[in-house]
């Protein structure tokens, strides 16, 4: 097996085959973060089994149980208690539950190829036999910074030196981030492998080394101090430190680490951003703008943050200028048609704007159709006020 894996495209055949195989399975996973599951299942170095902690519907598990069929190469074992907490938020309790597990792997035709481990993923992973070695764990459970450091502990020891451990939802959710954080800055010897929209992939040293890690995010803000202490000017840790208190709501704390990593940064348009957002928040609005107004090369998505800055200014002309600016950067995007048609139509230009929303439409049929008819209300609406006012004012030039 390769040390290193390409993940082809998943617009591929086989990408689009697996697609349109799980296409009735629901589940949070995102395609491209199930087909890169599927080839590092398939093709990944090792010789271990595959674990899978938090299996809700049984999206993920498979994705990564068709990549073990195809390659002969042993059973997924699904780790999760199947009644659900803080790690199922986005589902309700109808909605997952064993059965429903079940039937979907016989479904797919995966069932010899998965294994249930009911419980809690943490407790099952310190009982794990010693004997069975992991070459790739994917950690997709309890979210909160202490659940991920408890089962990323009780497993991590059982996965084989050069094995894989995935993690879903980073940059997402807050807690797993912070914890993928504190491992990658603390533990240099830990390498991230690759990327897929909010999953990461990182490989476990051949060495024997250990790891370090904080058990909770208040120990692991205490590390940071303390690394500043020795290096104040050092801006990664200045920038972990501003996302930790800006998703804690501690604003002004917040503001303080950015300013501080933008007093010594030399690539800054990420911090810009950072310091925009905590600046909206606090709602200083017009210093958020010259935030975005400093960067050398914004994105399209922090262009659309611009873009709404303005609108709550009430300034739609420049508004407009970003969403355009956007549109020559991705066409191709139904939320930026569907925002340009609501400031073009606040401008009064009114057929413009519905021509906007049907451009939304046609892009994405499911999300926008439903709420065309209240936008042409809407637009309606502002023609009639439009119409009265120009009324009005022809009565008055008359006289």
């Amino acid at each position: 097996m390769p040390s290193e894996l390409v993940v082809p495209s998943i617009h591929g055949e086989e990408g689009q085959r697996l697609i349109q195989r799980f296409s009735s399975v629901p589940g949070l996973l995102q395609p491209v973060e199930g087909y890169t599951l599927y080839c590092w299942a398939k093709d990944g170095p090792g010789k271990g089994v595959v674990v899978e902690l938090g299996s809700a519907r049984g999206y993920s598990t498979c994705w990564l149980a068709a990549g073990s069929q195809i390659s002969q190469r042993g059973k997924v074992f699904a780790c999760d208690s199947f009644h659900y907490g803080e790690n199922a938020c986005f589902v309700s309790d109808e909605a997952v539950g064993i059965p429903l597990f079940q039937d979907t792997v016989q479904r797919m035709g995966l069932s010899d190829w998965v294994e249930m481990r009911v419980g809690d993923s943490a407790e099952i992973g310190r009982s794990w036999q010693p004997s069975q070695s992991i070459r790739l764990l994917f950690i997709d459970a309890d979210h909160s910074y202490t659940g991920t450091y408890s089962d990323f502990m009780a497993w991590f020891p059982h996965v084989e030196p050069g094995g894989v451990v995935g993690f879903h939802d980073i940059g997402t959710n807050p807690g797993c981030s912070q914890l993928y954080s504190c491992l990658l800055y603390f533990n240099p010897q830990i390498q991230e492998v690759m990327a897929a929209s909010s999953l990461r992939l990182i490989r476990k040293p051949l060495e024997g080394e250990g790891v370090f890690l904080p058990p909770s995010i208040e120990e692991a803000v205490a590390c940071y101090r303390r690394v500043l202490d020795d290096r104040p000017s050092d801006v990664e840790v200045l920038t972990r430190l501003g996302q930790i208190h800006l998703e804690q709501q501690q604003l002004d704390e917040a503001e303080r680490r950015y300013r501080s990593a933008l007093a010594v940064a030399s690539a800054k348009d990420g911090l810009y951003d950072s310091l925009a957002e905590v600046l909206r928040r606090q709602g200083k609005v017009a210093e958020a703008i010259d935030c975005y107004n400093h960067m050398v090369n914004p994105t399209a998505q922090q262009s659309v943050n611009l873009a709404g800055l303005y609108v709550a200014q009430g300034k739609h002309d420049q508004a407009e200028a970003c969403y355009r600016h956007v549109l020559t950067l991705t066409a191709s995007s139904p939320v930026v048609w569907n925002r340009l048609g609501f400031v073009v139509g606040l401008q009064g230009r009114i057929d413009e704007a519905l021509q906007c929303f049907q451009r939304a439409v046609v892009l994405q049929p499911a999300a926008f159709s439903k709420s065309l008819d209240e936008t042409t209300i809407y637009l309606n609406h502002l023609r009639g006020m439009l119409q009265d006012k120009i009324n009005r004012i022809d009565a008055i030039l008359k006289m």
